[in-house]
């Protein structure tokens, strides 16, 4: 007579779905890809400013901060 014993038996697990999925071989190296080619083109996108654009920007924000703030002071009055 054979007994087998089921607690030690291997049990396949079954597949996730959703969150958990795991994704095997090529299909994460595509997405890998993938994903580092959106990453180039936002790069690309972004235009790079030249120093003095930079401190001219910079100026200009400051001084709209400070416009808004001497309204405030104005109001308050």
């Amino acid at each position: 007579m054979v007994i087998l014993d089921q607690t030690k038996a291997d049990h396949c697990r079954p597949s996730r779905r959703g969150r958990y999925e795991k994704i095997h071989g090529r299909s994460k190296e595509k997405e890998r890809a993938s994903l580092d080619k959106k990453r180039d083109k936002d790069y690309r996108r972004k235009e790079i400013l030249p120093f003095e654009k930079m401190k001219e920007q910079r100026l200009r924000e400051h001084l709209v901060r400070f416009e808004r703030l001497r309204q405030a002071m104005e109001f308050r009055r």
